[in-house]
Order: structure tokens, then C-alpha cells, then sequence
């Protein structure tokens, strides 16, 4: 799990460099713990648009709004659902800005074997043994033998798959990298008198 306190655990030892800026938003910070490129980011932002690349993925922003490190900077914490909106793109090397979450698969599994009349063994079984997520053939065998139905794999709809995923870990860490990257920009050159 991603929260603003496993951030800052992770961030206790980045310092900031200011590499680029200049006048109508043009920066390149970049946030590191010295000597080790261990969850080093940067923040690149042009009118409209931040960048961020890391060891967590890559993400492109874009708003309406002439400075982007403000926009992220300004806000007292990270606000997921609005933000992703805003993510223009993401990098495939990383699961991007949702992935499969079990939790929420399972609770719509549940909820779809005791509207479909399932046995109780069945679905006490499928809460109890969902962490074998990994082998779903074999899982699915299981069931449809519990349930004395051979078609399990036929109901299941697979279309739903989207509707089974929540905000991926990597692409929560860059917010969270984002918010405080932005804060940290915006109060040293409050603290240097620099614009």
C-alpha cells in the first residue's frame, strides 16, 4: 500500500536540484537521494503540461493552466480521481495508471456467486482461497466441482475486467512525488525570493 507516509519514508533523503528555470513555466528539477539513482525522479513542466519520469514510470500531464507546479503544488494532498484525469499519457514499461486489484475482483465475484444461487462451500471457498488468483484454470476447475456445475468458466464475464482495477502503486507513488515535488519547488524559491 501507497501513502503519503511511505512516500516520505521512501523521499527522507532526496535533495533538490533545479537543473532549468525559466520565465512561462520551463523547468527541469530533479529529486534524488545523493549518490544513488534509487527512486530518483524528475519533474519537467513547459505552459500546460509536467512531465514525470522516475523509477516508478513515466506520466504526462496537461491542463489549462499555465503553470503545472503550481496546479500540483497548491494542493494540500494528492487528489487521484482528478489528477488521473489529467494524465495525458503513461509509459508501458510500467501497469500505467490503473491495475487489477483482487480486493475489489473478489468483492464482485462474491457478490455475483450469491446472486447466481452458488453454494455457500463454493463461495466460502473461493473468499478463502482467492490468493491463488495466479492459477485461475485450476481455480475455476475448483469451483465449477464445488458448485456441481461444469460451465463456471462460461459465467464468468470477463468483460469486466476494467471495473476490477484500482489506481496502480507506482502511478500513486508520482502523485504523491508530484505533490511534494511541486511544494518543494514552490517553497524554496518562495524562501530565495526567485520566481
Amino acid at each position: 500500500m501507497i501513502d503519503k507516509e511511505s512516500f516520505l519514508k521512501d523521499t527522507k533523503e532526496h535533495v533538490m536540484t533545479v537543473n532549468v528555470n525559466l520565465p512561462n513555466g520551463y523547468r527541469h528539477i530533479v529529486f534524488a537521494k545523493p549518490d544513488t539513482t534509487v527512486q530518483r525522479f524528475e519533474i519537467v513542466t513547459t505552459p500546460s503540461r509536467l512531465f514525470y519520469t522516475g523509477d516508478m514510470g513515466s506520466f504526462t500531464f496537461g491542463r489549462g493552466f499555465s503553470d503545472m507546479v503550481y496546479f500540483f503544488g497548491n494542493a494540500s494532498d494528492i487528489n487521484t480521481g482528478y489528477w488521473a484525469e489529467k494524465c495525458l499519457a503513461s509509459d508501458g514499461a510500467t501497469n500505467g495508471i490503473h491495475e487489477f486489484d483482487a480486493d475489489i475482483y473478489i468483492g464482485a465475484m462474491v457478490l455475483y456467486m450469491n446472486e447466481n444461487d452458488y453454494s455457500e462451500e463454493c463461495i466460502e471457498y473461493f473468499k478463502d482461497n482467492s490468493a491463488c488468483m495466479n492459477h485461475v484454470e485450476e481455480f475455476i476447475d475448483l469451483l465449477s466441482q464445488l458448485n456441481g456445475n461444469n460451465d463456471f468458466d462460461d459465467q464468468i464475464d470477463y468483460e469486466m475486467y476494467p471495473k476490477h482495477t484500482g489506481y496502480s502503486l507506482r502511478f500513486l507513488w508520482c502523485l504523491y512525488a508530484v505533490n511534494w515535488g511541486c511544494k518543494k519547488f514552490i517553497n524554496s524559491i518562495s524562501e530565495n525570493g526567485m520566481s
